[in-house]
């Protein structure tokens, strides 16, 4: 089904005040907590590390994107980010 733009906007701002309760309302690492997250989801090192499987790697990259994708941008940049699967209600 197809969210008209309008409540697909409201649903994506309630989502990313949600995104900003807990993480904070920047993408700065500004705790422990993030620079944790960071570390882990390897959000500033390649996913390419001797000893580490990197689909799994690269998995925790998207995570760390996402997260950073409902801090930092506004809810129309992220429907032009995702498309027409967020305007089916996918994402």
């Amino acid at each position: 089904m197809k969210l008209p733009l309008d409540k697909l906007i409201a649903r994506l701002r309630e989502k990313k005040k949600s995104y900003q309760s807990l993480f904070g309302p920047t993408g700065l690492l500004e705790s422990e907590a993030m620079m944790d997250l960071a570390w882990f989801c390897y959000a500033f090192r390649t996913t390419k590390e001797p000893g580490t499987d990197m689909l799994i790697n690269e998995g925790r990259r998207q995570v760390w994107m996402r997260i950073q994708e409902y801090l930092n941008l506004e809810p129309d940049e992220i429907v032009q980010l995702y498309g027409a699967a967020i305007r089916k209600g996918d994402n």
